[in-house]
């Protein structure tokens, strides 16, 4: 494409947001509103996720031996649980941890209950990688009682609570993530219609001599990607601006102590570049349906 045909298309783009300014601020900010709900929901799952895989690589299983295995047998069962699928580490507990660690775990009571019965209990502590394959893996290392484990103790409520909330915490962003990018897509739409309904003529003209469709679509492409940057570029910098700011304010409050927020650096390294593409996206889409209808002359 020549230098002369793109300073065309671009100074056909800006005197078309120009003449309909008023509907190009409206389209800017509309879809300046609906990025950053959709921003804000990024940010929140991200943290989400977060927070809950911090929590989950602090509650492990605990794997309890048999009194009667010898030290061999303890390895080649220290091997078997490794070899259990989505387990990440089993460390062995010796016996002067574990009442500090049921008793964390389960109370008081179950401490002198096992400890009644056994006051050398041996055991490893399992982390595993992904808690949604909690129950399968639980299951696995009970199949290992012919082996020398006894019995298996595991915060399962947790671990499913946990995992169910992760799970609809993402179903719903991602619901509400594609709803405001259809509402930016239609608002786009509108704004380029208007536009392209109002030189119909010149388009029809512009045919009859030969302009072919894509010289046509271009100042409307480059209209409504414009718009879509802009509109994108708005919440990024509010969100930019803000988001170290709110951290710091969760980190202050004494009861949410627990979430392990992620730092700004991390997160809008990704997020500030997913809302621009976003945002150019819906506009470049907005403006492909809007034009397609006016080119069959």
């Amino acid at each position: 494409m020549r230098a002369r045909t793109v300073k065309h298309h671009f100074g056909a783009a800006f005197t078309n947001l120009f003449l309909n300014r008023l509907m190009s601020i409206a389209s800017v900010l509309t879809v300046a509103s609906c990025i950053f709900i959709v921003m804000v929901f990024y940010l929140m799952v991200a943290n989400v996720s977060n927070i809950f895989g911090s929590l989950q690589n602090e509650i492990d299983m605990v794997a309890f031996v048999d009194e009667n295995i010898s030290a061999v047998e303890m390895t080649e069962l220290f091997d078997r649980i490794l070899a259990i699928p989505n387990v990440r580490m089993a460390t062995p507990i010796n016996p002067e941890e574990n009442r500090h660690i049921i008793e964390a775990m389960f109370g008081y009571e179950m401490v002198e209950d096992l400890m009644h019965r056994n006051p050398f209990l041996r055991a490893f502590s399992i982390d595993i990688y992904d808690i949604g394959l909690h129950t399968e893996v639980f299951a696995a290392i009970e199949a290992l009682e012919p082996y020398g484990i006894s019995h298996v103790r595991s915060e399962q409520r947790l671990f499913d609570t946990l995992w169910n909330m992760t799970r609809v915490v993402q179903t719903i962003s991602l619901v509400v993530i594609f709803v405001l990018g259809a509402i930016s897509l239609v608002i786009i739409i509108n704004t380029i219609r208007i536009t392209v309904g109002t030189r119909q003529a010149e388009i029809s003209i512009m045919k009859y001599v030969g302009a072919t469709d894509w010289f046509i679509r271009w100042p409307f492409i480059i209209e409504g990607m414009l718009i879509g940057l802009v509109g994108a570029t708005i919440p990024a910098v509010i969100c930019v601006l803000g988001y170290d700011t709110v951290i710091r304010a969760i980190a202050y409050v004494p009861m949410l102590d627990f979430m392990y927020l992620l730092p700004g650096s991390m997160v809008l390294f990704y997020v500030v570049p997913f809302a621009l593409v976003l945002g150019m996206f819906i506009g470049f889409m907005g403006s492909i349906v809007s034009i397609r209808q006016y080119l069959k002359v």
